[in-house]
């Protein structure tokens, strides 16, 4: 019933609320209208002062987003044979995590003619870049993920 009647996407057709594009959009709607949840990154929520829940994770813990819970979720990421990780809904052993985390992504054309500049900033982001992440409100990249990120960077 909720794929025929809402959809199926990064953009499903809600059947009551309002919508808004973007962090921004919607962190400026939930400010202006009384009553409002909505999901932003955790840097949006901290910048904007919004309050936030804490989420019942697998463990049975109720935990809030922060770079540490986030981190403690980015810890299980197990790769997929196309290369895709998730991090939402970690296991019951990481107690800790926040259970609806993701990491952010970049997506390059293989064809594309600038790679040999966007090459080196991925590298860059994976790596030395890391150490800019917590005070973004990121959570670094463990080094498991943060070593595949760069095989697929290299591989580009």
């Amino acid at each position: 019933m909720w794929k025929s009647k809402v959809g199926f996407s990064t953009d499903v057709s809600w059947p009551t609320g309002i919508g808004a594009a973007k962090n921004s959009g919607i962190v400026a709607s939930v400010q202006s209208t009384p009553g409002a949840v909505g999901y932003v990154a955790i840097g949006n929520a901290v910048g904007a002062k919004l309050t936030y829940a804490a989420v019942e994770n697998r463990a049975g813990a109720f935990v809030k987003p922060s770079t540490k819970t986030i981190a403690a979720a980015a810890q299980t990421a197990h790769f997929g044979p196309d290369n895709s990780a998730s991090i939402v809904d970690p296991p019951a052993s990481a107690k800790t995590a926040y259970p609806i985390s993701t990491f952010t992504y970049v997506i390059v054309p293989r064809s594309s003619s600038k790679l040999s500049t966007t090459k080196p900033f991925l590298d860059y982001a994976v790596t030395a870049g890391q150490k800019f992440a917590p005070a973004l409100e990121f959570a670094p990249l463990p080094p498991n993920v943060a070593a595949k990120a760069k095989s697929i960077i290299k591989g580009l």
